[in-house]
């Protein structure tokens, strides 16, 4: 992900990572730009802190991201990103249009992606339900929520120190208004 949004020749201030778990995008986007601000966000508590410890992070944000509207002030970033979260939101459409709410105008969204059939794929390790959908509907759900779409990179790897299984990363950028 971090490789896709260094190819936008960006020199982006903050980033906040969604579900940034103990901050393994974090530290990737962090190697691209050293000076970044970063903010993770995630629901437990002890992997921000690892995060911060880590140096992955330089402040967090304890919310569970399922719950809208998270607690972060509008078009305040200038990078938002998820990786491999947004098939845990059972509904994709509220997750993105809270990724494009604190996203600024003209700022870089950048989600990774399981892509499968439209249905629910069974229990995580927590009890949890992850949701499978086509790229074609996470597509969708980009520009419903004034995102344009700027890339989208089919892949199939494995990413992070776990087995998460990356389909795609899409990326888009937030539509400028009359207003902004």
């Amino acid at each position: 992900m971090a490789k896709t949004l260094h190819k936008q020749n960006i020199t982006p201030k903050n980033f906040l990572d969604c579900g940034s778990g103990t901050g393994l995008l974090g530290a990737a986007i962090r190697k691209t730009w050293p000076e970044i601000k970063i903010t993770g966000m995630d629901f437990a508590a002890d992997m921000l802190a690892q995060s911060m410890m880590d140096g992955s992070a330089d402040d967090t944000i304890l919310h569970n991201l399922m719950n809208s509207p998270w607690p972060v002030e509008d078009q305040s970033y200038d990078i938002v990103g998820a990786a491999a979260v947004i098939n845990y939101a059972a509904d994709p459409h509220q997750f993105i249009s809270d990724m494009a709410a604190v996203l600024k105008p003209g700022g870089y969204l950048v989600l990774s992606y399981l892509a499968g059939q439209e249905s629910t794929q069974g229990l995580t390790d927590d009890g949890g339900r992850v949701y499978l959908w086509s790229k074609e509907k996470t597509e969708a759900c980009l520009v419903e929520s004034g995102i344009e779409l700027v890339s989208n990179r089919d892949t199939r790897s494995y990413s992070g120190r776990g087995s998460h299984r990356v389909d795609g990363v899409l990326m888009g950028i937030k539509f400028k208004t009359l207003s902004d």
